[in-house]
């Protein structure tokens, strides 16, 4: 209801502000979700113990430390309790997200001023979000399962199954990105609509793919290589009696998931459970779509439509714009200061003239030389760009002759009913005055018999 009776400049003005909201509950988000990821890790570690793949003075593979092994110690217990308050504060924000995005819906008028969560369609992604970012281990829930495989057996901790399922908060990262990317904010989707393509998240990625596709690749190609590397290590490392190799060391599983990921596969290190070896697929699936998308991403990924190539060079062409403003007020602010010194210091020194002075001619060299970039990228834009824009002039052009050919019809049509009026017009006219003479002939009549006098009778 609060959504209905307000201005435009109120209603833009409270989506910016549900919007810096929004942005700050997912980052506190983020920030809660891979603190408990890291505490988990520590948790588990210190759970899983000390235990060493090591040899003996004849060469044979020993393990050492598992006396320890899988007791809940008073650290342990404590960590869990944090790790607790932590998922708990976390459910909290992704309840707050969907809140402020159902106020972001309204206010863009994108849903109904009476939706609710659940009308809205939100309410099931928000429990599903929620449940799965409550996941953690509590205290005392130190079960261990035997499972047997591949000639031997292997201890799976439920402290480590739950570790390799928070691990997949990563995803609230991705969320940060879209969320703080210039090509997703309130003018970027206003400039998409005004070119008839829909804005948001897809378009930032596009976007962000055109601009920099190695950085945006690179950056979660690392994010994967970790991830996976952690899982991989934690799911292999309870089965090292009888794979008998060292996945203790983190960056085994990192290199192991590389090789994977890149399909190379030297046979070093591989996994063997079947846990393992679920994670290396998905692994290998998700890292074959990143590498090929290192090349996709410069050729069919970053291909805009039409009208989202509009919009992509509008929204450049007004960034530059912003900017040729800047080195403008810049270069203004050199003469301005450069004059007053001037006309107060007029026996001034050489040197300070000439310092200003310098300073007044680089800020304008900088504004000419934004500007002339400015008017060569439109002149050396790509063909298809070049027909494209044509065929909207034309298309815009044959738009306008058939609203100008309606308009004439309309016309046209107006002057024939006028015509009709006007002869009907006239014959109404012709009536009137035929009226009008018979009435003046019996006003005629009625004078004259009033004005002679009444006639004598005869005898």
């Amino acid at each position: 209801m609060e959504f209905i009776f307000i201005t435009d400049n109120q209603n833009r003005s409270l989506r910016k502000k549900i919007e810096t909201k929004l942005k700050i509950n997912d980052l506190l988000a983020m920030i809660l979700g891979l603190f408990g990821v890291i505490l988990e890790y520590e948790e588990y570690e210190l759970f899983y113990g000390d235990v060493k793949l090591d040899t003996d003075s004849s060469g044979n593979s020993i393990f050492t430390g598992t006396d320890d092994q899988y007791v809940e110690t008073t650290t342990i217990t404590v960590l869990r309790i944090i790790i607790g308050i932590s998922s708990f504060l976390l459910a909290l924000t992704i309840f707050n997200h969907y809140r402020l995005r159902l106020h972001f819906y309204k206010a863009k008028q994108k849903v109904d001023s009476y939706d609710t969560l659940k009308s809205s369609g939100l309410l099931i992604p928000m429990i599903c979000e929620m449940v799965y970012c409550m996941i953690f281990c509590p205290p005392g829930f130190n079960w261990v399962f035997t499972f047997e495989q591949l000639g031997g057996y292997v201890d799976y901790a439920f402290d480590m199954l739950v570790l390799i399922v928070m691990l997949g908060r990563v995803y609230l990262i991705w969320r940060i990105a879209a969320n703080y990317s210039s090509w997703n904010d309130e003018k970027a989707e206003e400039i998409c609509n005004s070119c008839l393509c829909e804005g948001g998240v897809n378009f930032a990625i596009k976007a962000e793919l055109k601009e920099r596709p190695y950085t945006v690749v690179s950056i979660v190609l690392l994010l994967s290589i970790l991830t996976f590397g952690v899982a991989l290590r934690t799911a292999e490392r309870p089965f090292m009696k009888v794979s008998l190799k060292n996945w203790d060391y983190m960056w085994n599983g990192m290199w192991c998931i590389v090789i994977t990921m890149t399909t190379v596969g030297y046979g070093d290190f591989f996994p063997s459970t079947h846990l393992g070896r679920l994670i290396d697929v998905i692994a290998c699936f998700w890292g074959t779509f990143l590498v090929s998308l290192m090349v996709v991403s410069l050729t069919i990924s970053s291909e805009f439509t039409p009208q989202e190539r509009k919009a992509y060079d509008k929204i450049k062409r007004d960034e530059s714009e912003e900017d040729i403003k800047v080195k403008a007020i810049n270069a203004i602010k050199c003469a301005i200061k450069l004059r007053i010194f001037l006309k107060k210091n007029p026996y001034a020194s050489e040197k300070q003239k000439a310092r200003l002075t310098n300073k007044f001619k680089n800020a304008l060299i900088e504004y000419r030389t934004n500007k002339r970039n400015l008017v060569a990228s439109e002149q050396d834009a790509p063909i298809e760009y070049i027909l494209a824009k044509l065929n909207d002039k034309v298309s815009f052009g044959l738009e306008r002759i058939k609203n100008d050919c309606h308009v004439y019809k309309t016309l046209l049509a107006r002057l024939d009913s006028a015509e009709i009026n006007q002869v009907s017009l006239q014959n109404d006219i012709k009536t009137l005055e035929a009226l009008n003479s018979r009435v003046l002939s019996k006003l005629e009549m009625i004078k004259k018999l009033q004005d002679d006098p009444e006639p004598k009778k005869a005898f």
